[in-house]
């Protein structure tokens, strides 16, 4: 009964800090991969000049380009 006792006594701390280590890790890691994600949302996905070259390919009517362009122009005004 004292050998246990004692065997706690030197487990238990170690085995709080190693808990409370993963626990920590976790937060932080969760925290991390939230950061990633929502860096990309605002990532516009063509630049000005990506869409020119579309448009003057004919892959986006005067229509499409004009939203786009408006859309990434508004964008930027909000960052």
């Amino acid at each position: 009964m004292i050998l246990l006792g004692s065997v706690l006594r030197e487990l238990l701390p170690a085995t709080i800090l190693l808990v409370v280590l993963v626990v920590i890790g976790g937060i932080v890691i969760l925290r991390a991969r939230k950061m990633v994600k929502g860096s990309h949302k605002d990532e516009m996905p063509f630049t000005l000049s990506q869409l020119r070259k579309l448009h003057k390919r004919g892959e986006l009517s005067d229509e499409e380009f004009q939203r786009a362009k408006a859309s990434m122009i508004e964008k930027t005004r909000k960052e």
